[in-house]
């Protein structure tokens, strides 16, 4: 019994380092988005932010999304060239950010987006 036991996590173990030596490369690390919380909104909202990288380029694209947090599909509320972030609900129930060194404002779904 105890035999099969180590068989089984051995070959258990040698799969999983296998694979993971297959995909995780440091170029594959590159690609995936870094995910950064923002805030959580009255109405049960999180607002988060996904940065992905170029390393060619040398370049970062942050985006700010939103999901619900009883559940649902996140929502992708900006999506300009360039980053985002410090993310606020303004006294008027808008969205403000910083954009490219600027105040911005939204409205919670991303529409109207404006500089302030």
């Amino acid at each position: 019994m105890k035999k099969k036991i180590f068989t089984n996590a051995f070959l258990t173990l040698s799969f999983l380092t296998s694979y993971a030596q297959n995909l995780m490369t440091p170029e594959s690390l590159w690609k995936l988005g870094r995910v950064s919380p923002e805030m959580v909104t009255e109405d049960h909202n999180l607002i988060y932010g996904v940065t992905y990288y170029d390393l060619e380029a040398n370049k970062s694209e942050r985006n700010i999304y939103s999901v619900p947090l009883n559940g649902g599909e996140p929502k992708q509320i900006t999506k300009t060239a360039g980053s985002e972030s410090n993310v606020m609900i303004a006294p008027n129930g808008k969205l403000g950010y910083l954009y490219k060194g600027q105040y911005w404002e939204a409205n919670p779904d991303g529409t109207n987006a404006k500089q302030i």
